[in-house]
This record gives C-alpha cells, structure tokens and sequence, in this order.
C-alpha cells in the first residue's frame, strides 16, 4: 500500500497527483498502477482516474484486458476520440 501525506483541502490535487505518480512509477501495467492507486484509501477516488490516464497514455489500450475493454461505459465514444485525437497529433 503506498502512503500519501495528508494536507488541507487546498492541496488534494496536490495530493492526488502526488499518489497518482507514485503508483504509476511503481506499477508495471496499467492494471497494477490501477490496483496501487486504489488501494490508496481515501485518496483513491482522486487518484484512480489520474493514474488511469498516465498509464493509458503510456501503455496504449493494447495493454488493457479485453475484460476491461469491453466494460468500458461509452467504449466507441472513446476510441473515436482518441483517434480524431491521435490523427490530430500527426498532421
């Protein structure tokens, strides 16, 4: 379980990024920087989608489960974005 210092509200980003990073830095797919994030506690609402984005950036959806793939609420809506995204970056 990672700790993350505590703080005042004014520095929950603060905090959830720090935890975000700490799990990405210490997971090696994105299903176990998932895992690290949620097991952060209270911090874990914050966290979760933070190091859900780093890790699909860095690891690309060809390293997420098909399990997880296909239970994702709005998958077409995403993809679609994703590539007009990527298409984007290219030109």
């Amino acid at each position: 379980v990672l700790v993350v210092g505590g703080g005042s509200a004014g520095h929950a980003a603060a905090n959830a990024l720090e935890g975000a990073l700490l799990a990405f830095d210490a997971g090696h797919d994105p299903r176990q920087c998932i895992e690290l994030a949620a097991n952060q506690g209270v911090n874990a609402p914050s966290v979760v989608p933070i190091v859900g984005q780093l890790a699909g950036a860095h690891y690309g959806a060809s390293a997420l489960s098909g399990e997880w793939l296909n239970g994702l609420a709005r998958r077409a809506e995403i993809e679609a974005m994703a590539d007009a995204l990527y298409d984007k970056a290219r030109a």
